[in-house]
Order: structure tokens, then C-alpha cells, then sequence
């Protein structure tokens, strides 16, 4: 009831405020005075505050009749909420107060796990969607973040757990990572939770140690995006399913919470749920349950997508990523791109091939029923499923999740290793020591994290160099720079004007030399570098990924 009074409020507060009072407003919260054309032509014209208004007032009685129509049944589920979490803690508080092998090896796995990410988050500069995320959402405020979907680097739940940092005083690295650190650590003690239901301690210890240190959960507990907290999400609804309960209250808040993460959570989500209605299609009563779940979660996530949808800025990103991401018909190397990042390495996705295969054969000949083992085997199809359903090659981070179902099929053969009671805690802990340090290292030296470091630390260098050298109005032919300049001009507070070169960029300008500009960056194919080395104006500098013409009268 509390909720719905709030929402009246402010329902009679739209009401009673006119368009222009209501758009400077959000305009001065969120710092975008300069943007109020834009906003009042496309992004926010009035006639979708007119939507608001009216849709405000519906959701109000939408809620109301609900409220009334199931009070009884909605205090039963707010009293399940209370009594799973205060189980689910008390659980958990036994767990790490009590003196056993389980214990000491996964606080062992958590204290390492905590360290080597701390490590990390310290000393790696922002990448360039970090960058963009601080300077689109995390420094405005949480307002922003709900308001706006200019972009899939918008990972509205991360924004605003970074934007309530930022306003804490946390600095945009520790703002950005250190939620992703706290949710993959709770994905580290879920996972543990879950292999625990099916496998003996030592095994689920080892299991839980390979899953903390493999590539997907590894790099995104270090970086500030939000596929951990996909993961931390997806888990719970796993435990749900492996431990074979009803979708309740609790379930219903972690699938809108997956899914205000990121809108690719739709992916496990399906997953979970046909998993679900399989194991209960003889069973009416469980599949009304599942389909009264999903209705609640599809209304409840519709809401808190509401105001990127009113802004019109939800469905032009989905339309654009549509467009971008469309296969060309390299079939084979999106795959191998997918599997190597799940793997772990370049030429991973031979090993899961294997890995797979001798799995699918095995469950087959002998007719094994082990439900989380065939779920994985179902769960790695999902890329080449969604390549040929959607025509479309997602980036390999969206398959983070798999990571789960890759690190269960392994640990359905370290089953078969002779680990079991006649392995005493010391043995235990100095594998799972042996296993996370070698993996970390494996880790810290691969291709793929090695990449983002190198051409990262480089363009910092860069435009923190420029930056020192009070170099205001630049021009840029090379996009990846633009957020990663912008954020050091930022935290020095120093003023930039950046034109861009590409006509779909809001700061687009055609370039002209004789603008003078104070530094011109420019991609090694660049068009422009032919007027640039003709030019007087300009002295080049060649660097391993952009060429820097500055200026010769600064």
C-alpha cells in the first residue's frame, strides 16, 4: 500500500505541473540543459508526457484492484519472501560459522578470489564501455539511468548501483567495480550452493574453484558491466529449479532484476522456464504456477522499462543492435569466437566439442538422468540456437552465463576422479590453492584480457597526454578514443570539445584543416590523412592504433 500512495503522489504531482516546468526538472537533475531541443523534439515531446500522465494514473488503479482482489494471497507471498530470506541467511550464517572442510575451502576461494580482483580493479584503467557508462549515467545520478536507453552500454541496474557510489564518493573505477566485485562473490557462494545439492565436498569445492577463476567470470568481476549480476540473477532461479520448487515471490524479484541488468537475460531466462515446464508438463497445477510467474514478471519488468520506452530510446537500440550484429554468413568463426570465450582460451571450443560430446554420449548409452547435466548440455546449444532463430552473431560477453553450465559438464567428469571422503582438508584445500593460482595465472596471461589491457592503457595514455597539454578542441576520426578522452578531461577537470567524423555522431562536424583544431586523432585508415600530411598546421604522431596530428602553434 505504501508503494501505491508514493505512486499517487506522484501521480498528482504530473498532474498539477505543466510540460515545460517538468522538462527543465529532469533537464537540471541530470545535468542535460545543453540537450533540451533535442529533448523536446524527439527524445521527450509532449505528447509522451501526456502518456505518462495517463499511463501513471492507469498503472494506479491497475495496482489498487490487485491489491484488493488478492490481498490474502499477496501477504502469504510477502511472508514466503520474509521467511526464504531470513532462512537463506540464517543458512548461510551457519554455514561459515561452523567448523567444516566446506568452510575453509570456499572462504579459501572467496578471500583469493577477493584479492586478485581487488588487484585488478586498482590497476586497470576504465574500458571504453566503463567510460561511456560513468560519462552517459554514473556521474548524472540514478535519474538517468531510468530515464534513458540510448544505448545497450546501459546496463541500467550497474548504473544505478555506480550512480549511488559516484554519489557516495567513490572514484569511477571502484563506483563501476566494485558492485560487479559483491555480485560475483555472491555468484561464487550460489554456485558452491548449487553443485553442493549433487556432489560430494571436496568435488564441489574443486568445482566452485574452477568456476571462480574460468575467463567469462574472471574478467566480468573485474569490469564495471553487468553480466555478473546477469549470472548472480540466473543462479538463484537455478537453485529454484535444481531443488524442484515453485516460482514464489523471490523468484518473480530476481527474474525482473535479471532482466533490468540486462534485456539478454531473456536468454537463461527461457532456459530456466522451458526447463521448468518440461520436468512439470504432466503436471497442470505447476505449469498455471510457472505461467502465473512469468505474466507477473513480464508486467513487472514492462514498468520499470517504462520510462526508456517513453523516452523512445528502448525499441530505436534494439532496432539498431538488430542491425548490427547480423550475421554475414562466417558461421564457423562466430561459433569458434563464442566457444573459444567459454573455453577459455583460443581454441577452447575444440575442448568443449569434446567435452560435449563424450557428455552427450555417455547420458545416452547409459541412460543417465542427472538434470543439471542435461541442462547444460541443452544451455551450450544456445548460441548456435539464437544464431540461426535471430540471423544474428551476439558479441561472446552475452553468453556469459554460460560459463555455469561449461564449468558443470567439467565437473561432471572431476565426478569420476577418485576425490571423495578418503580426501582429508589439508589435500582438498592444497588442490583447490594449486588449481585457482594456476588458472590465475593462465588467466592473467591470455589473449583476451591481455588485448583489452594493451589497447586500453594505450589510448589513456593518449588522451591523458593530451589532456596535460590543455589541448581543448579536438577532432576525432577514430570513435573508440571519444568516451576514454572525455573521461580524462573529466576527472581533471578540463574542458573539451570534441567533433566527431562520423555523420550519425551528435557532435559530427566536416572537417576542414583550417579549423586549427588543437589535435586531430585519426584512425591508420583514416580518409583525412592525406589533407592532414599536406598540411602546415599540423605535426603527425605515430602511435600503435591512431596516428595524432597536434597542432604546431600550441
Amino acid at each position: 500500500m505504501l508503494s501505491i500512495l508514493v505512486l499517487f503522489a506522484g501521480c498528482c504531482l504530473l498532474w498539477t505541473i505543466s510540460y515545460d516546468s517538468f522538462i527543465d526538472f529532469v533537464l537540471v537533475r541530470t545535468q542535460r540543459e545543453n540537450y533540451r531541443d533535442l529533448v523536446v523534439t524527439s527524445v521527450f515531446p509532449e505528447n509522451r508526457f501526456n502518456i505518462l500522465r495517463a499511463g501513471m494514473t492507469l498503472l494506479i488503479l491497475v495496482l489498487f484492484f490487485l491489491v484488493i482482489r488478492f490481498r490474502r494471497n499477496l501477504d502469504h507471498q510477502i511472508n514466503t519472501l520474509r521467511s526464504t530470506t531470513r532462512h537463506g541467511l540464517l543458512q548461510l550464517l551457519y554455514f561459515f560459522r561452523s567448523g567444516s572442510a566446506d568452510r575453509a575451502g570456499l572462504l579459501l576461494i572467496l578471500v583469493f578470489t577477493g584479492i586478485r580482483t581487488v588487484w585488478y580493479i586498482a590497476g586497470t584503467d576504465l574500458i571504453y564501455d566503463e567510460c561511456w557508462t560513468y560519462l552517459n549515467f554514473t556521474r548524472h545520478g540514478p535519474l538517468i539511468s531510468v530515464l534513458t536507453y540510448p544505448s545497450s552500454n546501459n546496463h541500467i541496474l550497474l548504473s544505478l548501483l555506480s550512480s549511488i557510489l559516484d554519489m557516495m564518493g567513490f572514484t569511477a573505477p571502484w563506483a563501476l567495480r566494485l558492485p560487479v566485485l559483491c555480485f560475483g562473490m555472491g555468484c561464487t557462494i550460489l554456485f558452491h550452493y548449487l553443485v553442493r545439492q549433487r556432489v560430494n565436498g571436496s568435488v564441489a569445492l574443486l568445482i566452485t574453484a574452477l568456476f571462480a577463476v574460468s575467463t567469462p567470470v574472471s574478467l566480468y568481476m573485474e569490469l564495471g558491466r553487468g553480466y555478473i549480476l546477469m549470472c548472480f540473477f540466473y543462479l538463484i532461479l537455478l537453485c529454484y529449479h535444481i531443488r524442484g520448487k515453485n516460482p514464489d515471490i523471490l523468484w518473480i524479484i530476481c527474474a525482473c532484476l535479471g532482466f533490468y541488468s540486462i534485456p539478454v537475460f531473456i536468454y537463461p531466462f527461457v532456459l530456466v522456464v522451458g526447463a521448468y515446464l518440461y520436468k512439470y508438463h504432466r503436471v497442470k497445477d505447476h505449469i498455471l504456477h510457472m505461467i502465473r510467474a512469468c505474466t507477473a514478471v513480464i508486467f513487472i519488468t514492462g514498468i520499470m522499462y517504462a520510462p526508456a520506452w517513453l523516452t523512445g530510446s528502448l525499441f530505436s537500440e534494439w532496432e539498431r543492435n538488430a542491425h548490427f550484429f547480423a550475421i554475414s554468413g562466417q558461421w564457423f568463426d562466430h561459433y569458434t569466437d563464442v566457444y573459444d570465450f567459454i573455453g577459455g582460451f583460443s581454441g577452447g571450443w575444440i575442448l568443449v566439442l569434446i567435452v560435449y560430446s563424450i557428455t552427450f554420449i555417455r547420458m545416452i548409452r547409459r541412460q543417465e538422468k542427472a538434470d543439471w547435466i542435461s541442462l547444460s548440455l541443452v544451455a551450450l546449444l544456445i548460441p548456435v540456437i539464437i544464431s540461426l532463430l535471430q540471423q544474428s552473431a551476439l558479441p561472446s560477453r552475452v553468453y556469459t552465463f554460460l560459463a555455469i553450465h561449461w564449468t558443470i559438464l567439467v565437473g561432471f567428469w572431476i565426478c569420476k576422479l577418485p576425490i571423495g571422503t578418503n580426501w582429508n582438508n589439508r589435500l582438498t584445500l592444497t588442490s583447490i590453492s594449486l588449481l585457482m593460482v594456476g588458472l590465475s595465472l593462465w588467466y592473467h596471461y591470455q589473449p583476451l584480457r591481455q588485448n583489452i589491457t594493451r589497447d586500453t592503457e594505450d589510448l589513456h595514455r593518449i588522451s591523458e597526454r593530451l589532456v596535460q597539454e590543455g589541448r581543448n578542441d579536438l577532432y576525432l576520426d577514430y570513435e573508440p578514443i571519444k568516451p576514454i578522452l572525455e573521461y580524462q578531461a573529466s576527472i581533471r577537470n578540463h574542458s573539451v570539445q570534441i567533433h566527431m567524423a562520423q555523420e550519425n555522431s551528435i557532435d559530427y562536424q566536416e572537417f576542414d584543416p583550417a579549423e586549427g583544431y588543437d589535435a586531430v586523432i585519426v584512425s591508420p585508415d583514416s580518409p583525412l590523412i592525406p589533407s592532414l600530411n599536406s598540411s602546415a598546421l599540423y605535426q603527425p604522431d605515430t602511435l600503435d592504433q591512431v596516428l595524432v596530428y597536434r597542432s604546431v602553434s600550441r
